[in-house]
């Protein structure tokens, strides 16, 4: 009787084991990551797209000040890269949601205004360092080569910058003679 009772949990067991990996599999594609997250964005405003392009600035002033070293240069020429890949994006969507206009482009204008200045500020920090070591030099040197071909193509972003008309009779807005 006890062989009985051992090749029926056996049998059982045998029975058990193949349902139980196909349980869990199931479980498992279940809740398992897609390869595409679904990424619930809030609607683009010119608000919001200015916002980010000013955080952007800040990320991109931070991590060229962060260049201390080769390892901090190399590092800083990678996530540059992946700066302005973010700034192409954020172009897309902007040209998507076409210019401001009237006292929305002022405001914008603003923004992008502070966007500039936190550039200006830290970028004399960054060519001291620069200057400084050559060996972050041409490292730092080759990553805003790429930058600056990369950010002259997205237009997008002076159109939205540019506070007054061409043709306005605002003297600041004139050039100098």
């Amino acid at each position: 009787m006890s062989i009985r009772k051992t090749r029926l949990a056996c049998i059982a067991l045998t029975a058990l084991i193949p349902l139980c990996c196909i349980s869990l599999q199931s479980c498992k594609k279940k809740n398992a990551p897609s390869d595409k997250p679904l990424l619930i964005r809030k609607k683009d405003t010119h608000e919001s797209l200015a916002a980010e392009a000013t955080s952007l600035a800040r990320e991109f002033s931070d991590t060229l000040a962060s260049a201390k070293d080769k390892a901090g240069a190399e590092a800083a020429a990678l996530k540059l890269d992946n700066i302005v890949t973010r700034f192409e994006q954020l172009a897309e969507r902007m040209e998507r949601i076409g210019d401001p206009e009237g006292a929305l482009k002022e405001k914008i204008a603003l923004m992008f205004n502070e966007h500039e200045t936190i550039i200006a500020k830290e970028l004399p920090k960054a060519i001291k360092t620069i200057l400084g070591n050559r060996e972050i030099g041409e490292i730092l040197e080759k990553a805003m080569e790429n930058v600056r071909e990369r950010m002259v193509k997205l237009t997008v972003l002076d159109r939205w910058k540019l506070s007054q008309d061409p043709e306005s009779d605002d003297p600041a807005s004139q050039p100098a003679p």
